[in-house]
């Protein structure tokens, strides 16, 4: 079975250069402690503010912040937005890079 990893990396505030890899098809990001990778700290970010989507072969970013926007390279997105290596989003006041790890064999 192959798996992939996204790995979130944070740039900035008090969990700078904290690093979480998450699995699975979806990774949701925001204050909400039910998301894969919690905010908790930065007052601008929405309960559920970004989600990651695995579709086509390919990971979309998916502003679900209810206006308080997602920015990819400080650019707002505004629909499902490719993610792309080493590019720098921004929810509320955080800033995180997204990367996938690749491609991992896991014997079954």
């Amino acid at each position: 079975m192959n798996k992939q990893h996204v790995v979130v990396t944070f740039m900035n505030g008090p969990e700078d250069g904290l690093r979480m890899s998450v699995d699975g098809a979806s990774v949701s990001i925001g204050q909400d402690p039910g998301n894969d990778v919690v905010i908790n700290f930065d007052p601008r970010v929405a309960s559920k503010h970004l989600e990651l989507l695995h579709s086509d072969g390919q990971w979309l970013l998916v502003d679900r912040s209810e206006g308080a926007g997602v920015f990819l390279d400080g650019v707002r997105i505004h629909e499902h937005t490719p993610l792309l290596p080493d590019k720098l989003v921004y929810i509320g006041d955080t800033l995180l890079k997204i990367n996938v790890t690749g491609v991992i064999d896991v014997a079954c």
